[in-house]
């Protein structure tokens, strides 16, 4: 991990890389809420293997940065940019999940000249938190992981099920939301306040959704697709909100894909 200083605060950033002299850009990786870097544990390598610097920062108030957690995600979008500037990262792509699939769009349309590309996974276009979910947040009751680890997973992976040995994903989702409980509640308001479609993107755009994600539904990640002019939307069949640990092979093979499109990337 790295440790820098943004606004007054120690921020923490996983920082990837396995050649000093590339022409590949960085990639930052944007976690959800109530996450933090080690959501992004299958593309940190695997994308740094591929000759990209990868910047996976956890939030204000999230993993090892301190807090308070941020408010809105105007707020957050702010804090990236001051660490991708901090990095020099004078072209880079985003990858966003859930929230910070949020957080990339807001950053690309306040700078769009820093940005080549944005990759949005498990996104939508608008995000309907259950009350009950906002309510057990906001009181830091665990019931609230109750919820959310039981929509964002899907099938054998609610109870193993991994391809890799020991790795358990609703096990490993509970045990990151437990260490960022107290960030859950202002980030989920954060998530049910915003108004993507807002926004406007001039970016070549990914969006990877699957179709049995609960908590951003396909169908909603398809709507969000056709407001981003030129997006490309890929649907992952028994796919669920967390297919970036669960189907780790089949959404980074669409980001390489979608990046061979890419001019300069």
């Amino acid at each position: 991990m790295r440790y820098l200083e943004l606004g007054g605060r120690t921020a923490a950033v996983h920082v990837e890389r396995q050649a000093e002299s590339t022409t590949a850009p960085d990639l930052v990786l944007v976690h959800g809420a109530g996450f933090d870097h080690t959501a992004w544990r299958y593309q940190t390598r695997f994308f740094a293997g591929r000759g990209h610097r990868v910047l996976a920062p956890d939030l204000p108030g999230h993993g090892g940065s301190e807090g308070p957690p941020l408010g809105s995600i105007s707020e957050m979008a702010v804090w990236l940019g001051d660490l991708i500037d901090a990095f020099d990262c004078r072209s880079s792509i985003l990858v966003g999940h859930s929230m910070g699939s949020y957080v990339a769009l807001h950053r690309a349309t306040a700078d769009p000249g820093s940005v080549l590309a944005l990759v949005l996974v498990g996104t939508s276009d608008r995000m309907q938190v259950h009350p009950e979910l906002l309510a057990a947040a906001a009181d830091r009751d665990t019931h609230a992981i109750d919820l959310m680890v039981g929509w964002m997973h899907t099938g054998t992976h609610r109870f193993g099920g991994h391809r890799s040995a020991g790795s358990w994903s609703a096990g490993s989702s509970r045990r990151t939301i437990e260490r960022n409980l107290a960030a859950l509640g202002s980030d989920l308001a954060a998530c049910a306040e915003f108004a993507p479609t807002s926004l406007a993107v001039t970016c070549p755009t990914l969006i990877v959704s699957g179709d049995a994600d609960k908590m951003t539904p396909s169908a909603a990640a398809g709507r969000l697709a056709r407001l981003v002019a030129g997006s490309e939307h890929v649907v992952l069949d028994g796919g669920g909100h967390m297919a970036m640990y669960e189907r780790s092979e089949d959404v980074n093979g669409a980001i390489v894909a979608f990046l061979s499109t890419v001019p300069s990337a």
